[in-house]
């Protein structure tokens, strides 16, 4: 299995399971990987897009705690702030809500 290989079915895994969180073991289990620290380098670049969030959490799966866990999120509700012609937005992030005013 080549790594552009392994890196996909990460991304896939993480992504049919939206809006849940996975860790980086459940993440091997799931999808059979020999070592653990290839899951934690995948997830940690997935999470330098906007595509994925990766926080420290519990894992619904394994019912760790204060573990790095992944979930994807919605890229049709990702806005683009850049081209938003807006005098005030309300996003809802989780428990957070942040206001953003121009």
């Amino acid at each position: 299995m080549s790594k552009k290989l392994v890196a996909q079915e990460v991304n896939d895994f993480i992504t049919k399971r939206r809006p849940a969180v996975v860790c980086d073991l459940c993440i091997v289990r799931g999808i059979g990987l020999s070592v653990r620290a290839h899951a934690n380098q995948i997830t940690a670049a997935l999470a330098t897009t906007s595509e994925f969030v990766r926080e420290k959490g519990s894992c619904p799966d394994c019912k760790q705690t204060d573990v790095m866990v992944i979930k994807a999120v919605d890229p049709k509700s990702a806005a683009n702030f850049s081209v938003l012609n807006f005098e005030s937005i309300i996003v809802e992030l989780g428990k957070v809500t942040v206001k953003i005013v121009r």
